[in-house]
């Protein structure tokens, strides 16, 4: 069995996708968009819903991210947020460099005794992402 995270965005998935797979060397496998999913069930959607990504999916690692617009809109909460666990320090500071555009900074980049990095952000989506490089024993 897998677990697989699916992150909802207010039309700018396509956005989002381009963000995380440019910050996490990730590689985007597969977008489906409404208008080409063509589901009765949605009625009526206008040119800009029918170009909102209804599946997509994102592989980071060794880890699939699914990813999706909603046509009712998006209220991010608290109840769960991302951690991008880096192999290598510049690798985290990598990350973050792009992620930190039009974010809101909780954590900037810092060392912790429990990390070499230890960043913490809410994204400009409303993600709340960890980016964090681990000591090594």
């Amino acid at each position: 069995m897998q677990i697989v995270p699916t992150l909802h965005f207010n039309g700018n998935c396509r956005e989002a996708l381009e963000l995380y797979s440019k910050a996490f060397g990730g590689k985007i496998t597969y977008i489906l968009s409404y208008g080409e999913a063509d589901d009765p069930q949605y009625g009526e959607l206008s040119d800009a819903q029918r170009n909102f990504v209804f599946h997509s999916e994102l592989h980071i690692g060794q880890m699939r991210l699914n990813m999706c617009d909603e046509l009712e809109g998006v209220n991010c909460g608290n109840a769960l947020f991302l951690t991008a666990m880096c192999e290598t320090v510049s690798q985290a500071l990598s990350a973050w460099e792009v992620m930190k555009e039009g974010a809101v900074v909780i954590y900037p980049p810092s060392q912790t005794f429990f990390a070499d990095i230890r960043a913490l952000l809410i994204d400009r989506f409303g993600i709340k992402w960890g980016i964090i490089k681990e000591k090594q024993d």
